[in-house]
């Protein structure tokens, strides 16, 4: 037994020698790497309501059928808690994520399972909102944007029962609907259904039917997100392809659809309201007129319900009969209410030459009735030694302005109304290069159209058609730089110093997409009268007409 003992002691020794020996060579034993738990769908790890849970996809392995990816994943089985709405985030991950949801938690699932799925929501990280039943269960699949793309994330998912899938998100659920000015929808918590004639993505549906025979214009200008529409002949579901009218994606270089067809007095035709691609969603607004229709929603006395209008030339109006609403922030008299789409990128004047009162006038960002101070672009009285008021302010083609028409005072009468455009010269200008980098401070919604831009600088961050402004801070604190508002996909960097071409180590921050929309916004930290470079250009090589703000907020010295 001894003579045991000794030679398991020898044996140990001999072992612990040739680990030290390994350790002072350098050789070491390679880990074992663990693939996650629910890297296999029929392991899929149950879930409820989490707040950034920790996942890592480095050393998963892909199974499944592939209908939405074919990288590394993982799976979850969600149990709904409420009736209602289902938020799955991905936001925070630290990799360029993927997401799909099933309908039940068998493995595999198939297509007509598939309930929804996404791409980029925030940047590059994915989000969905799906309709659920509490105590349903939904298999969630995450993975990366293609087989090679894998890595740290984390999962957050929620249950809002205060929302609820849209009620004509179904064809066969069609929403009956007229001539209308701005109805909110929102396509958030809707799925895919029908034919697929122009895009997948969630959809919605409405039926129309024509009073008279004339053009109809269908519009989704105004809406917060890339949209898609289809007018269909007809009311049946599902439309075939032969019932197309007319598809149309961007209207008039903006992101948002637009169609004018011909209908029939009598006749019926569907509405298919969608997002670009296969995943797109967002809140938006539906406007339908029809040609020789009576102004729909009644008057325009109420700021809720503007008469839209383009650019017009002495369009008589009468406030005589008119009430007051609105905020007060401009005028107290009766008052009517425009709602005017910019026909260009440029200077906008609104007039009320020639009107046989004392006038007051006010424009306002936005069409919406829940009007705000900040809200308001710009208030006049008197225009140069006239009793008539006008306002020129700065529009981008295709955006909506609520234009205020009132009187000094108490004041009513007759009067007339003109509203005009006039285009900004495009690029190339003095701002196109970076060393004419256009000197700004403080601005809101500064116009600038990159159509005939050219491409200059370091690159670091675009390769687009771009131009330059140097901002001097007006304070120490943060500086926000938005490109909210302009009609493209854009893109936006900033640096340190407005020296031409910046260094890499320049630069403070580069931004495509903020929150859910295409366009750029930066957030850094400044000193009063630094200087710092803006460069803005757009998606790929993408170029358009947009709107620049920058604001400070911090002590102003």
């Amino acid at each position: 037994m001894k003579r045991f003992r000794s030679n398991l002691v020898l044996a140990y020794g001999l072992i612990l020698l040739l680990g030290a020996a390994n350790v002072a060579l350098g050789v070491g034993v390679k880990p074992m790497c663990l693939k996650p738990s629910n890297d296999d769908c029929d392991h899929a790890r149950a879930v409820i309501n989490v707040t950034n849970l920790t996942f890592d996809t480095t050393h998963a392995t892909f199974d499944g059928h592939g209908h939405y990816m074919n990288s590394p994943n993982i799976w979850y089985c969600y149990t709904a808690t409420c009736n209602g709405c289902a938020t799955v985030s991905l936001r925070g991950s630290n990799f360029d994520t993927k997401i799909a949801v099933y309908d039940g938690c068998e493995c595999f699932p198939t297509s007509d399972d598939l309930i929804k799925s996404n791409d980029d929501f925030y940047g590059q990280q994915s989000q969905l909102t799906f309709p659920v039943k509490a105590g349903s269960h939904y298999l969630i699949e995450v993975g990366g944007f293609n087989p090679t793309v894998k890595g740290r994330g984390v999962i957050s998912i929620s249950c809002d029962a205060q929302s609820a899938q849209p009620a004509n998100d179904d064809c066969s659920n069609a929403k009956q609907i007229g001539n209308v000015i701005e109805q909110p929808f929102d396509t958030t918590c809707a799925t895919f259904d029908g034919p697929g004639h122009f895009f997948t993505s969630p959809n919605l549906w409405y039926r129309y039917t024509a009073g008279r025979t004339g053009d109809v214009t269908v519009s989704l200008v105004g809406s917060e997100f890339d949209t898609a529409l289809v007018v269909y002949n007809g009311g049946t579901c599902y439309p075939n392809a032969g019932d197309i009218i007319e598809r149309n994606d961007d209207f008039g270089g903006l992101l948002q659809s637009q169609i004018t067809f011909r209908a029939t007095a009598g006749r019926t035709y569907l509405f298919e309201v969608m997002g670009y691609n296969s995943d797109e969603v967002g809140q938006g607004v539906i406007t339908i007129s029809s040609e020789g229709a009576s102004h729909p929603s009644g008057s325009n006395d109420d700021s809720a319900h503007p008469q839209p209008i383009g650019d017009v030339t002495d369009l008589p109006f009468d406030t005589t009969s008119a009430t007051q609403d609105g905020p007060h922030h401009c005028m107290y008299s009766p008052n009517i209410w425009f709602c005017y789409t910019a026909t260009c990128t440029g200077e906008a004047t609104a007039s009320l030459a020639g009107s046989s009162y004392d006038t007051m006038l006010a424009v306002w960002k936005g069409c919406e009735p829940d009007l705000e101070y900040e809200d308001m672009i710009a208030c006049n009285d008197d225009f140069w030694a006239t009793r008539q008021s006008q306002v020129t302010f700065d529009a981008v083609a295709g955006n909506q302005y609520l234009i205020e028409v009132g009187g000094y005072d108490r004041e009513t009468g007759q009067g007339f109304l003109t509203v005009s455009c006039q285009g900004v010269t495009p690029p190339p200008s003095s701002k196109d290069d970076c060393e004419n980098a256009k000197a700004v401070g403080d601005v809101q919604d500064l116009a600038f159209d990159t159509d005939d831009a050219t491409f200059d600088g370091p690159g670091l961050c675009m390769t687009s058609p771009n131009i330059w402004y140097c901002y001097t801070a007006t304070c120490t604190g943060d500086v926000t730089v938005s490109l909210a508002g302009s009609s493209y996909d854009t893109m936006l960097a900033v640096y340190d110093g407005c020296g031409c071409y910046p260094a890499s180590n320049d630069l403070i921050e580069c931004n495509d997409d903020a929150g859910a929309g295409y366009q750029s916004e930066i957030t850094f930290a400044a000193i009063t009268g630094n200087q710092y470079l803006i460069e803005v250009g757009g998606y790929a090589s993408e170029t358009g007409e947009g709107l620049l703000s920058i604001s400070c907020q911090g002590v102003t010295p």
